[in-house]
């Protein structure tokens, strides 16, 4: 049942980490990653730096989800032609172990795949190098706003790595209703951070569904993505938007040498292509100046929560 009564939270500029930079929050070791593979646990250190700048917990490499993550990208090496789902295999195929990501966790023995409160979501892409590295694969998919919601997922239970020198599948299991971040969005970039992206390339097209709104042209540069996620107690019967994610206000973003820098934004309901289950993807319509301080401010409304944004960090040289 959804929540009618309204808590007002905000999020401002001094909330910010403590550290300035996703690196600046690294740890040596993941949890979990002594009896995991040494992908799995090069992918989750990674993982945690941004999680840990990000104001998240961190997330403990999980060994099963890991040997699933790494049976589908070899099946996807053996079996994936132009056109087939990334997700999903067909029995009968050669190392076929599930049709489904539940299905190959099941039969991985991770044990709350069948679990109506548990989640579990995979990520999966082509590597553009046979020798990227596991941690490499993170960050790629954290410049990706639509694969980021995956990395900054509130109440993670446990994450998966796998890869070939072909393809990298990325699973995680959470909560759900995803009991963290319920009272203020996580940001990325993060409040005072410091060095972020100056452009961002669109690898895909990215349409919304209503003409008012320019979709994301791949190939085009824009600006580095911002992403808001939140989590909740009370989830909707909707499953386009499941925490009832709304804009409040919209987001107004001004940088010191490029002035008022026009975004496009994406949300659980105007999205078209993709899904965004519980964040707000905005992105500056242009390549942003280096050494530049960018200020954004927004509002929020989620799971009988409102929250306003207000943030400010500065682009690199």
């Amino acid at each position: 049942m959804r929540t009618t009564s309204l808590a007002l939270v905000t999020l401002l500029a001094s909330c910010a980490p403590e550290y300035q930079q996703p690196r600046d929050a690294c740890l040596a070791t993941a949890p979990g990653g002594a009896s995991a593979s040494e992908d799995a646990n090069a992918a989750v250190v990674q993982l945690n730096c941004y999680r840990r700048f990000a104001g998240l917990g961190k997330a403990r490499v999980d060994t099963e989800l890991s040997s699933a993550a790494a049976a589908h990208a070899s099946y996807l090496d053996v079996n994936w032609t132009n056109g087939d789902s990334l997700t999903e295999e067909l029995p009968g195929y050669p190392l076929f172990t599930g049709a489904t990501l539940a299905d190959r966790a099941t039969s991985h023995e991770f044990y709350y795949a069948s679990d109506a409160t548990v989640a579990v979501l995979e990520v999966v892409e082509t590597k553009l190098e046979a020798t990227m590295p596991p941690g490499a694969m993170i960050s790629a998919w954290m410049d990706d706003p639509f694969a980021r919601q995956y990395m900054l997922q509130p109440s993670v239970m446990g994450v998966g790595f796998g890869q070939t020198n072909t393809w990298a599948v990325y699973d995680v299991a959470y909560s759900e209703p995803t009991l963290e971040a319920s009272d203020h969005p996580i940001t990325y970039p993060a409040a005072k951070q410091i060095g972020v992206a100056t452009t961002w390339v669109a690898p895909q097209d990215v349409f919304v569904v209503s003409s008012e709104i320019p979709p994301i042209v791949q190939g085009v540069s824009y600006g580095y993505p911002i992403t808001l996620t939140v989590g909740g107690y009370d989830m909707s019967t909707s499953s386009a938007n499941p925490y009832d994610v709304q804009l409040l206000e919209a987001p107004t973003l001004t940088c010191s040498v490029d002035g008022d820098v026009p975004v496009v934004v994406f949300t659980p309901e105007n999205l078209a292509t993709s899904t965004l289950l519980q964040t707000v993807v905005i992105i500056p319509a242009m390549p942003l100046a280096p050494s530049s301080d960018c200020h954004l401010t927004t509002r929020l409304g989620w799971s009988g929560t409102t929250g306003d944004v207000d943030i400010t960090y500065t682009t690199g040289e």
